[in-house]
């Protein structure tokens, strides 16, 4: 219970300093195609691409990759669901051109870590393409 409360007490924080979200700084990685939002599924799951080689390839640091999700992930949630209705999204991890060794755990980390803190329950399915 309070694990709970402390989770919704430190989003409604976030929200208050966030809100409206700041785009500046983060115009040329939402253009670059690294993680946006493509049309929906059958049911109006709003679907997530995130392309892994540009991940591996860009300068990006981690303060700016995490403003960047939550930027991206949190216009999802205010323009592409409806509360009771649409709720959750697919995400698609495309790892065309991405060796093993080129992993980017690290930067992966951090944005799995802003999805899990701020938007919890909301990953219907991922799936890992051009593996």
């Amino acid at each position: 219970m309070n694990n709970t409360y402390n989770s919704i007490v430190a989003y409604d924080k976030v929200m208050k300093q966030v809100t409206p979200i700041n785009l500046d700084g983060l115009e040329d990685f939402l253009q670059s195609g690294l993680i946006y939002f493509y049309k929906h599924d059958k049911h109006f799951r709003p679907i997530c691409v995130i392309d892994v080689k540009k991940l591996v390839t860009m300068t990006i640091d981690d303060e700016t990759l995490s403003r960047l999700t939550f930027a991206v992930v949190q216009y999802a949630v205010d323009h592409g669901m409806r509360p009771g209705r649409i709720e959750c999204w697919f995400v698609i991890l495309d790892w065309k051109d991405v060796g093993l060794s080129e992993i980017p755990r690290n930067r992966l980390k951090v944005m799995v870590i802003q999805v899990q803190k701020f938007f919890k329950g909301r990953l219907f399915k991922l799936y890992c393409v051009n593996v």
